[in-house]
């Protein structure tokens, strides 16, 4: 059964239906501060079961339809209208417990009364008609206008936007799943009231903006939305924010909202992490003079990374990260850590699903990946060993100070060692014994042998508690070992 649940403040909190035309069954709106009756979900043909209690709706007052197909749900549950309800333009009807005020139910035989409404309805269809060929014409017109200055700049600004091109007729089925999916729906926020400011990202085909929405600062994402743009980038777009608006924990970057007008507007909006990614502080610290320890912030740090993987592969279906690098790990003003870009994340099902290949930025990728096998989320745990290595030497894994960068042919080289477990990324000599030993557990070649998300957190726990120094290597590992745990 494919059921949607809407939080507080019309926060999706879960549901399996992605980008798939939803059969919905199942709708909870309840306590949502709704003040209306929500009509627009009895719509669905497959609606089953409608909850809307615990809202502000004031009144109940609903046509025949609409009585009809509440009547028609298997169940229903809404709060009464109060005692001093009146039903001054209809009749009281029950049916699930609950009290309506059918409008338009029939109080007679009369037909006195149908012609005027008759004419009325036909006079209102035809001015509608007529307003959307105008509309129609008025669009044909300007789309004109604009593929013609589109040819006459060639050269490619990139302000025009593939909206204007005459491929972009093949983004019409994500437009249309964007207004039918419930999870972007009921998540959806005033594309107005969000303003941008500068460009702090550019990806490959994303760009990250500090922006403002209802006096919050925020961090808004966007397609690079171009002549060049390809439908799967969309797509893979709309599966993220998709993804994004499911997930809520405190160590997952919290999503706001999405909003858009038109197809080229597509904005995931998030909280704004001040300090950046971990990969950028660790380096500038470095280049300051100033370096982070274990004891100050890198062992607290490590714990929360692995808090966002534990919930995540707690999930039903799992959620593995599948890009897990300190690119992808950032920091508030508080230092604290939260994950983000879940561009290529993905459900993983125990049973019925495979997972091979097509994930992640190279240096951080299982051997079980590069190797093309099947894989779950114990890849994401090796990619974890490999960020440990990078907190720990404030570098680039294996293309660092004492390996620098040469050519596509070495990251291959690179690559062929790592898959046949015969290279790990260096740490430094001065890592303490009990993180390194964390770290070898987490890279091991078969991942059977790597310790879960949830162990690992048990792990970071106990070292943030002993106040980890970056000169206690002396730490015994037996403190920290796995028959400590329960």
């Amino acid at each position: 059964m494919v059921a949607a649940y809407a939080g507080t403040g019309n926060q999706v909190l879960a549901s399996r239906c992605f980008l798939t035309f939803c059969e919905l069954e199942e709708y909870n709106l309840s306590y949502n501060q709704l003040t209306v009756f929500p009509t627009t979900p009895l719509n669905v043909k497959t609606l089953r079961k409608f909850y809307i209690q615990g809202n502000n709706i004031s009144s109940f007052d609903v046509n025949s339809t609409t009585f009809g197909q509440i009547e028609d749900l298997e169940d229903f549950k809404a709060d009464l209208p109060s005692d001093s309800a009146v039903c001054s333009t209809g009749q009281w009807k029950s049916t699930h417990g609950a009290r309506f005020c059918v409008t338009d139910s029939t109080t007679g035989n009369s037909s006195s009364g149908t012609s005027p409404l008759i004419f009325v309805l036909f006079a209102g269809i035809v001015v509608v008609v007529l307003l959307a060929c105008v509309l129609v014409l008025q669009w044909l017109t300007y789309r004109k206008e604009r593929s013609s200055e589109l040819h006459s700049h060639a050269s490619g600004d990139e302000h025009l936007y593939s909206i204007f091109n005459p491929d972009f007729e093949a983004h019409e089925t994500m437009r249309v799943r964007l207004a039918a999916d419930p999870i972007i729906v009921t998540n959806r926020i005033d594309y107005g009231e969000v303003k941008l400011g500068r460009c702090i990202s550019r990806g490959g085909f994303g760009l990250v903006y500090v922006g403002t929405y209802r006096g919050r600062r925020v961090a808004v994402k966007k397609i690079r939305v171009n002549r060049d743009a390809e439908a799967s980038q969309i797509e893979q777009f709309i599966r993220e924010i998709t993804l994004m608006a499911m997930l809520r924990h405190p160590r997952i970057v919290e999503f706001i909202g999405v909003a858009w007008e038109a197809l080229v507007d597509l904005s995931a909006v998030t909280e704004l992490m001040e300090r950046g990614d971990l990969s950028t502080v660790l380096r500038n610290c470095r280049e300051k003079g100033y370096r982070l320890t274990w004891s100050d912030h890198k062992a607290t740090i490590a714990l929360h990374i692995v808090e966002a993987l534990a919930y995540l592969h707690s999930l039903s279906p799992k959620v593995i990260h599948r890009d897990l690098k300190s690119k992808n790990v950032l920091l508030n003003e508080e230092m604290q850590a939260k994950l983000s870009d879940f561009g290529i994340s993905r459900e993983h099902h125990d049973v019925e699903t495979h997972m091979t290949a097509g994930m992640g930025t190279s240096f951080w990728i299982a051997p079980e990946v590069l190797n093309g096998q099947d894989y779950d989320e114990r890849a994401d745990v090796f990619s974890f060993g490999v960020v440990l290595s990078e907190l720990d030497t404030d570098d680039y894994p294996y293309w660092d100070a004492a390996n620098q960068p040469r050519s596509k042919l070495q990251e291959g080289e690179i690559l062929q060692l790592v898959a046949t477990g015969q290279l790990r990324p260096s740490f430094s000599s001065s890592c303490p014994a009990a993180i390194l030993e964390v770290a070898t557990r987490c890279l091991q070649v078969r991942p059977e042998d790597r310790p879960s998300a949830t162990e690992l957190v048990r792990i970071f726990q106990d070292l943030v508690r002993l106040e980890l120094s970056s000169n206690s290597t002396d730490l015994r590992a037996s403190s920290l070992s796995m028959d400590s745990v329960e």
